[in-house]
């Protein structure tokens, strides 16, 4: 029988208490008593307790006394706890802190350049980067990112590319970061190198990034039913999305007057996977019905109003003719895409997996999206589009309790 193990957060705070009732300056004691905080903040789930991990963890930071060990220990920490609360201009400010101390680690240099990355401040993510790569050609982890930032920000698919297989390449240990090698297979597929692409997919799957080299998402839930291709009933909604096809020409008959009458309304989508033309008219949003947008199809939001409890996104998508999609996975396993064909033709198709499809008036294609899928709409004449009324559904595997705690569909 496994002893419960009882934690005395109340005990140690009060003894690192005692310690700076006589010694208040002591760093040790300070970081006793934040390591305590966070500590407790994690067991109990109290995000209050980690701010104020946080702030005493800074006074040591400020001592000039704190010994080197005692600070990079102090500064690990509140960078944790600091990405924790997302507050990423605190980890830049001790990241900054710690350069003073060490300027010349490179792993802290990546890691900085990594913060701005995660900050959205791109050329400044470039210029650290850069200069660790000035300094140090050969190190792994910053050819990696510079290839990442060349390849998604600047959509230079061929140094990207040359930059992460390098940095995959060139480490001693390997990095085990899922967005390299998506990146890099995803830019070797753009140069039209599908089998160096597949290549480096089953690389990332041996390496446990990726449920599969076709299924390549990266927030997995565990031993959920992996398909490409749902029939209705096998969704556990299948009512329901016969009900939708049962009323598909009242649908029909509101998004092609919306298009007609209000196609400015309708936002781009995915323009770094689009070649042409791929836009959507949001019906929902952050799993609630956007009622200024119901006003222009209120019997459509009606109808789908009996699925608040399976579905989360909704909207109207139209793909112009002479489009392509590039081969891409979704980010999660828990989600199933439905599509309802309202205007469609057979020249826009869709690969999931190995198993290519078409769209049929009336009637719900389901796919799971974490597995690799591509769109293709040629050969029909100018200004021809496809219409359809696409929603997110949860993969029926997924516990009713957990849905809450997990990102709606």
């Amino acid at each position: 029988m496994v002893a419960e193990i009882v934690h005395e957060f109340a005990k140690a705070s009060s003894l690192y208490e005692q310690v700076l009732s006589y010694n208040k300056e002591s760093p040790r004691a300070h970081y006793g008593k934040a390591r305590t905080l966070q500590l407790r903040s994690e067991f109990e789930g109290n995000e209050y307790l980690l701010d104020a991990a946080i702030a005493e963890y800074q006074i040591v930071l400020d001592d000039e006394d704190t010994p080197e060990a005692l600070f990079r220990m102090t500064a690990d920490n509140i960078i944790e706890c600091a990405r924790y609360r997302g507050n990423l201009h605190k980890v830049m400010t001790v990241q900054r802190a710690l350069l003073d101390r060490f300027p010349d680690d490179i792993e802290l240099q990546n890691n900085f350049g990594v913060t701005f990355l995660m900050m959205g401040r791109i050329e400044d993510a470039r210029n650290v980067i850069s200069a660790v790569l000035e300094a140090n050609p050969n190190d792994a982890l910053a050819q990696a990112y510079y290839g990442y930032i060349l390849k998604v920000h600047d959509h230079d698919f061929e140094r990207g590319v040359q930059y992460m297989r390098r940095g995959l390449r060139g480490s001693d240990e390997a990095i085990i970061d899922a967005k390299f090698y998506f990146h890099l297979g995803d830019g070797l597929m753009r140069l039209g190198r599908n089998q160096e692409a597949l290549r480096v997919y089953e690389e990332a799957t041996h390496l446990g990034l990726f449920p599969s080299p076709l299924q390549r998402s990266f927030h997995n839930l565990e031993g959920l039913i992996a398909r490409p291709w749902w029939t209705l009933e096998q969704t556990g909604c299948g009512k329901h999305l016969k009900h939708v096809e049962r009323q598909w020409t009242v649908i029909r008959e509101e998004a092609i007057k919306l298009w007609q009458n209000y196609e400015e309304s309708f936002e781009a989508e995915d323009l770094h996977l689009t070649e042409g033309r791929l836009v959507a008219y949001p019906i929902t949003r952050d799993s609630t019905f956007i009622e200024e947008n119901c006003k222009r199809v209120p019997q459509t939001c009606t109808i789908l109003k009996k699925f608040v409890n399976d579905a989360g996104c909704f909207k109207g998508d139209v793909l112009q003719t002479g489009t392509r999609i590039w081969p891409h996975c979704g980010a999660t396993n828990y989600v199933l895409e439905a599509q309802l064909g309202l205007q469609v033709t057979s020249d826009a198709r869709i690969r999931v997996a190995a198993d290519t499809k078409g769209w049929k008036t009336g009637k719900f294609l389901v796919y799971d999206e974490s597995f690799e899928h591509e769109i293709w709409f040629d050969g029909a004449s100018a200004n021809t589009v496809r219409i359809i009324l696409s929603m997110e559904l949860w993969h029926p595997e997924v516990p009713q309790l957990s849905r809450a705690d997990t990102l709606r569909p």
